[in-house]
């Protein structure tokens, strides 16, 4: 996984990081990376990253967010102590979860994809992203 780039997105704030990039429903990132009793999750309300060429910037700049949002996930995992953390969609919908299952194939745990009715998680590992 490429890393995060140095310099935070715009419109991700906090700490544990929250995203908040575009609008409701259009190319953006709506998301948070939180802590619950069975560790770090990176949830997503919304996420559109595909869209026509004259969005391009906007585009990038949801993806880059994106791809900040799981490093930082993996970062505040590895500082707990753990080896691997969930990405959770929120009424997830076809896209996300096809999504989430080529994320679980290529950082994560392969097949751990699981409905949690509407929503979709995946497991993901540490140090895969972290690479």
């Amino acid at each position: 996984m490429a890393q995060a780039p140095l310099v935070r997105p715009r419109g991700i704030y906090g700490d544990p990081p929250r995203a908040r990039i575009g609008a409701y429903g259009g190319i953006g990132l709506f998301g948070q990376v939180d802590t619950t009793a069975d560790g770090v999750v990176y949830f997503i309300q919304a996420i559109v990253l595909r869209g026509p060429d004259s969005l391009g910037p906007a585009i990038r700049h949801a993806r880059d967010a994106h791809r900040y949002m799981i490093v930082s996930a993996a970062e505040f995992a590895r500082r707990r102590g753990q080896w691997l953390f969930r990405l959770h969609g929120v009424q997830a919908g076809p896209e996300f979860r096809a999504h989430a299952d080529r994320l679980a194939r290529t950082i994560g745990i392969v097949g751990s994809g699981v409905a949690i009715e509407p929503d979709y998680e995946v497991a993901l590992v540490v140090p895969k992203v972290l690479a």
